[in-house]
């Protein structure tokens, strides 16, 4: 049984709805500690929901249960973290570390990222072409309102978007990981989406995650490209079995979060000079981290 600590107003008054919501987030953040045995760490739209559903499939069949337990089978702040959902099967956490994502700073990432200091984490990364047009996808057509007005080239150079904050936030996670006694394990989304069994398979292992091969199947077919989809679109925020893999209010193919996947895509809407760019410094970014992290 876990004891919550509680604040009780010195005269006797009921405390404001911000204190109270703090005192949440402090207690949150102390069950997310004491819980998480291992992390996944990645920047939007790298295929961190698309890993998220089959992982949380693999561990529904491995343990044998309902399908009304996939929301909850792990912690995750996508869309706000779930005070005190922790997970009785596997005490894996899955974060973007992004206190604001949609800061130019990274003020609160490295105090996010030490959540996980000693513990056995997952990086996972994307070629920065592709992770840049899903981003820019998301924040001008997903999102209630745009939250850029430009074309893809100038998202991929903002500094609340684009590349800075990226490659900074990447270089921080290996410049954290550098100092940890927990295992860092590199997993690029390519590699999920060319061969998602094998890479799959590396990942539950990492992770301590019971499997066979029909769970790997069970995983792999439920997490679909094409059901991802169905269940995207059969979904509401709050109904959705996924976190984070719901219809947005707005039209569109634009709009989806499952969108297209796939590798090279970034052709249609980045020039061959922002490509380039964005290629070399995702290369660079790819040998910083692989001398803190065996690759998947």
């Amino acid at each position: 049984m876990i004891i919550f600590p509680v604040t009780i107003h010195p005269f006797g008054a009921a405390l404001s709805f911000s204190a109270v919501r703090a005192q949440l987030a402090w207690l949150a953040d102390i069950q997310r500690r004491k819980h998480t045995e291992k992390a996944i760490i990645g920047w939007p739209k790298c295929g961190n929901t698309w890993l998220s559903a089959l992982l949380r499939f693999s561990i529904l069949k491995a343990y044998h249960l309902p399908e009304e337990r996939l929301p909850g089978l792990f912690t995750t702040d996508f869309g706000g973290f779930s005070v005190f959902r922790i997970p009785a099967y596997a005490t894996i956490a899955h974060t973007h570390a992004l206190p604001n994502p949609r800061s130019p700073s990274l003020s609160g990432v490295a105090d996010s990222l030490h959540a996980f200091d000693d513990k056995d984490v997952i990086v996972l990364i994307r070629d920065f072409r592709d992770m840049i047009v899903s981003s820019y996808m998301h924040e001008v057509y997903r999102a209630p309102q745009a939250r850029f007005d430009g074309d893809p080239d100038r998202f991929a150079e903002d500094p609340a978007y684009g590349l800075p904050r990226i490659v900074g936030y990447y270089d921080l996670i290996a410049d954290i990981r550098a100092e940890q006694s927990g295992s860092t394990k590199l997993v690029q989304y390519e590699d999920l989406w060319q061969d998602t069994k094998s890479t799959l398979a590396d990942i539950l292992l990492f992770l301590r995650i019971d499997f066979d091969e029909e769970g790997l199947q069970f995983a792999i077919s439920n997490a679909s490209f094409s059901n991802m989809r169905a269940m995207e679109s059969a979904a509401t925020q709050s109904s959705a079995k996924i976190p984070g893999l719901f219809r947005s209010v707005n039209d569109g193919e634009n709009a989806r979060k499952v969108r297209r996947g796939g590798v090279g895509n970034w052709r249609e809407d980045l020039s061959p000079e922002t490509g380039g760019r964005l290629f070399e410094a995702y290369n660079k970014t790819l040998a910083t981290l692989s001398r803190v992290a065996d690759r998947a």
